[in-house]
């Protein structure tokens, strides 16, 4: 409760220094592209069979797609945590965690034993995430997208009725509002030849950015839910670009996290909204 009763109100705190308090919460509430969506359309999108592997972020995302069902009463998606093959026999938004954090062929693998563990025969659309902390600046990034473009394009073959979907690596911020809590840490726990933590997740964005590139040309022809665009891309449009790592890269926009890399009230609807407008438009 008490960390809770913090996030919120870190998140006020951030809301308010950076133009984000109750009237961009109206004004997003009003201009959600889910608003643009047909009842029609909604109605299809309840009645599909999908399921959402993810971790910790990925519940945020869920939390999100709440908030916006709780405005627009035409989104009557059913939400339920379940990987059981008996639940996913009428319309329904599956989801449940999937792999380990910062092992990341955990996930890869985690997603096919549950495709093949009968989902992958009963569900229309299927996809998973990796976490921000998955990719940091030690990662083999050739390799791990290797591994999962072979592994995807396996079960594409093996179930050709399902949407296989493609997300892009999340984020983490870079300083900004949240600097000086890094800088403090850095100070009290940096030690000779230990990169400062601001410098590594710069570092680590741009090897996220190199992932989700690749990942972008591989599959440009199929489904790709760009959660690095949403992540970065501030609510006046113009994206978080920086070049502290030694490269160009995007990273986070502060106004929507509470850490740095989860994402808070603001955050989780914009994403959410994107997301649920990308599957009401997928057409099998």
């Amino acid at each position: 409760m008490i960390k809770h009763s913090l996030q919120i109100t870190v998140f006020s705190f951030l809301s308010f220094l950076l133009g984000c308090g109750d009237n961009t919460m109206t004004n997003l509430s009003t201009n959600l592209q889910s608003n643009t969506i047909s009842a029609k359309d909604w109605d299809t999108l309840s009645k599909k069979k999908i399921y959402f592997g993810h971790m910790s972020v990925g519940y945020n995302i869920i939390d999100g797609i709440k908030d916006i069902m709780k405005i627009n009463p035409n989104i009557k998606l059913n939400i339920h945590e379940t990987t059981d093959i008996i639940n996913v026999n009428n319309g329904i938004f599956a989801h449940s965690k999937n792999g380990e954090n910062i092992k990341l062929k955990t996930k890869v693998d985690a997603f096919i034993k549950t495709m093949d563990n009968g989902l992958g025969k009963k569900v229309n659309i299927a996809f998973f995430k990796f976490c921000y902390m998955d990719i940091d600046d030690t990662t083999d990034v050739n390799d791990i997208f290797n591994y999962y473009k072979s592994s995807m394009v396996a079960l594409k073959n093996k179930y050709p009725h399902v949407a296989f979907l493609h997300m892009t690596v999340p984020l983490t911020s870079e300083g900004g509002l949240l600097g000086l809590k890094i800088k403090i840490k850095d100070f009290i726990k940096n030690f000779p030849g230990r990169p400062a933590k601001e410098k590594q997740n710069a570092i680590s964005n741009i090897k996220r950015n190199e992932f989700n590139t690749l990942l972008r040309k591989e599959f440009n022809k199929e489904y790709i839910i760009d959660l690095e665009e949403f992540e970065s891309t501030n609510i006046d449009g113009k994206r978080c670009v920086s070049k502290k790592g030694g490269a160009k890269d995007y990273y986070m926009a502060p106004a929507y996290t509470f850490d740095g890399g989860h994402l808070n009230q603001l955050g989780r609807m914009l994403v959410a909204d994107k997301i649920l407008a990308q599957l009401a438009g997928i057409k099998l």
